[in-house]
């Protein structure tokens, strides 16, 4: 971009504040590498032109410090969660302090993936990855699930940023097949993310790949001028900001036009386009008038599909992911080729008063599929309508495939521009689609053996292809694996099958005798409700010598329980069980426990499943895989009662996935079979 009497003043300050930072690195350019060169540098070459920013960065902050001109780093914390495997010297970080954990918490809770909130401002980071997620990334384990999604803006929004490695979530290819990826670029899932947030920064590589990032963020931060520093973190603007400057300052944005593309907001970054000095300057310079906006997006309207309507599911499976002001992120699963929503981002944060102008943006994805219409003059509201998307290639990262489409919102001031808001929506790519020229979905393969994050979707042995009377779905045939057929005949609503009902009604053959034993546990009112926390903590100390036992031995004496010393005991039992990869044990204690009780029962149900599931399929025989087949079908319907969206459609899905470890058909029929009529 060319900077004119046009570009407001923000984008010329931008533009002459990078010629600067490129004369300043001349300087040094003869002992390192150019930035045209970055892209070709070795590990070895891009540590030495880190450690050389480093030195200029920490002289500049202490110089900055000293003439009272910035804030510094008092009161900030750096929360490592690996450990110190991956780790950055605090001296080169003036006045951040580290969080200390026990050794004993370094390994559990001080851990990993950080979904807490602390009251200090805090940069924190861990080099893990999530071994129940086919070792996938911990940001990925964070954006497949609503709570932990929710747990992320808590951060962002009270002064807390953490920074994690992509590890195999962000590698070049397209490889569809669950084991088939490696580490190599180009023999990748591609984009694995199914949602882009603000939230958090996802670094591109494993371990170490997140501390230039670490020490920018802490530098930018101690960077802003006292007045600025107190401002941001009193409205909850620090981290917003410091995403808005990492963004705009990266070396590969030179332009307003950059900065509005996808270019400039990956789901991850790569640390060769990191400009801390950059980012340090801008922080420096900025005033409590020129603090920039903060995107608050609202949903007017949207089309809602419903499980068992439009599309197949477990009750309370919705296409809404999650809803915030800051993401809208959206799950493809109902049959219409065609989704609208009109959206609002008129409750934008704005602390500098000044007028504002918006931009909505595809930052990835086919953008002949999305039509953005404005309904307001400065476009604060609008109108999207996107047409199925499927998995399309990045424009901006080569051969980077991803079934995730990012719009995102900005709002720009003559003073600055926000980090973006994002409306993003994933298809699932173990399903194969077909619509005809006219949007009617013709069929969908749901066994293809591609692979899609577990918590989101699994994959089903069957296709479903549709018919239409009068323009509308008449019925559905579904064709098994093992060549048998269903025919499933249309419902209720206009425009899509009813399929809770339909399904049993089209069934010819009756489940196995073992599923159907498990289909209903005994009625509330012939269970006990569950013992109090103090009740349960008595017979615990009452019990305890009893624990020592075999398990085997417990079980057969819990037989002669009753009240809350069998509730305990159950719950011991379930536990311990799953701890030794006791799949039978488990599932048998379950039983019991749900036949005898009603309520949440702490959870030991789904933890225990979530273990023992977590086994290889060689650790599983199929004796035990049918055993937890039969107690995540028990686990699906006590939890239906609780009407917790997010754990119903985990365990379901979970079941599914379980029955699928195997070859048998007619078992993956039967587990669908059951949770489906639990559907309301």
């Amino acid at each position: 971009m060319i900077c004119s009497e046009k570009v407001p003043c923000f984008w010329a300050t931008l533009c002459n504040a990078k010629r600067y930072t490129t004369i300043l690195l001349a300087c040094y350019s003869v002992l390192l590498p150019t930035y045209s060169e970055s892209l070709e540098r070795t590990v070895k070459e891009q540590k030495r032109y880190e450690y050389g920013i480093a030195r200029d960065a920490h002289a500049q902050l202490e110089r900055w410090v000293a003439d009272g001109s910035a804030a510094g780093l008092d009161g900030t914390v750096w929360d490592n969660r690996d450990d110190g495997h991956s780790t950055v010297n605090l001296d080169q970080l003036p006045g951040m302090e580290r969080h200390m954990y026990s050794k004993a918490d370094a390994r559990t809770r001080g851990w990993g993936l950080q979904l807490q909130t602390r009251d200090n401002v805090t940069v924190g980071n861990s080099s893990t990855a999530h071994k129940q997620i086919d070792k996938g990334s911990q940001p990925r384990c964070a954006y497949s699930l609503p709570s932990g999604l929710s747990a992320l803006r808590k951060q962002y929004t009270s002064n807390n940023l953490y920074i994690y490695p992509s590890h195999m979530d962000h590698i070049a290819g397209n490889i569809r097949k669950e084991k088939k990826q490696t580490k190599k670029w180009g023999n990748g899932h591609g984009d694995m993310y199914p949602t882009n947030t603000p939230y958090l920064i996802i670094t591109q590589g494993s371990s170490g790949t997140d501390q230039p990032f670490i020490r920018a963020v802490g530098w930018t931060i101690g960077s802003f001028p006292k007045a600025v520093r107190k401002k941001l973190e009193a409205q909850g603007l620090l981290m917003p900001t410091v995403q808005s400057l990492m963004r705009l300052h990266q070396k590969n944005v030179s332009s307003r036009e950059d900065y509005l593309s996808g270019q400039a907001h990956p789901a991850v970054f790569d640390r060769r386009n990191l400009d801390a000095l950059q980012m340090m300057q801008a922080a420096h310079e900025m005033r409590p008038e020129s603090i920039p906006p903060l995107v608050q997006l609202q949903v007017l309207s949207e089309d809602n599909m419903r499980a068992g309507y439009d599309f197949i599911g477990p009750p309370l499976l919705t296409e809404k992911h999650f809803t915030s002001p800051e993401v809208i992120a959206r799950i493809w699963r109902g049959y219409p080729q065609r989704r609208v929503m009109q959206l609002s981002a008129k409750d934008t944060i704005n602390p500098s008063g000044a007028r504002l102008k918006y931009h909505w943006v595809v930052l990835r994805g086919p953008t002949d599929k999305v039509k953005i219409t404005p309904l307001a003059p400065d476009h604060s509201e609008v109108q999207v309508e996107i047409e199925y998307p499927g998995r399309t290639e990045s424009t901006w990262i080569d051969g980077m495939w991803s079934n995730r489409l990012d719009i995102g919102v900005f709002a720009e001031s003559s003073q600055s521009i926000s980090a973006p808001a994002f409306l993003t929506w994933m298809t699932l790519d173990n399903e194969q689609r077909n619509y005809d020229q006219q949007g009617n979905l013709q069929s969908i393969d749901y066994g293809t053996g591609r692979y899609v994050d577990p918590r989101l979707a699994v994959g089903m042995p069957f296709r479903d292809e549709f018919q239409y009377t009068g323009g509308k779905i008449s019925g559905v045939t579904r064709n098994w694996k093992d060549g048998r057929q269903q025919i499933v005949q249309g419902g209720s609503r206009p425009e899509a099958t009813d399929l809770r009902n339909a399904i049993t009604a089209a069934s010819k053959t009756a489940p196995s005798p073992e599923l159907s034993s498990a289909k209903q546990p005994a009625k509330p009112s012939q269970r006990t409700v569950s013992p109090t926390l103090s009740e349960r903590e008595a017979a615990m100390q009452r019990l305890s010598s009893s624990f020592n036992l075999e398990l085997p031995t417990l079980l057969r004496r819990s037989t002669q329980m009753q009240g809350v010393d069998l509730y305990v005991t159950l719950n011991h039992i379930i536990r311990q069980a799953a701890a030794s990869g006791d799949a039978q044990t488990s599932a048998i204690a379950y039983e019991r426990l749900s036949r005898e009780f009603t309520g949440d029962f702490e959870g030991c149900g789904e933890q225990a499943l979530a273990q023992l599931a977590a086994g290889s399929k060689e650790h599983l025989t199929p004796s035990d895989v049918r055993s937890l087949c039969l107690m995540a079908i028990r686990i699906h319907q006590d939890v239906a009662g609780l009407d917790d969206m997010g754990r119903s459609q985990r365990i379901a899905q979970l079941a599914v996935s379980l029955a699928r470890r195997t070859d048998d058909i007619p078992l993956q029929r039967d587990v669908i079979r059951e949770v489906s009529l639990s559907m309301p």
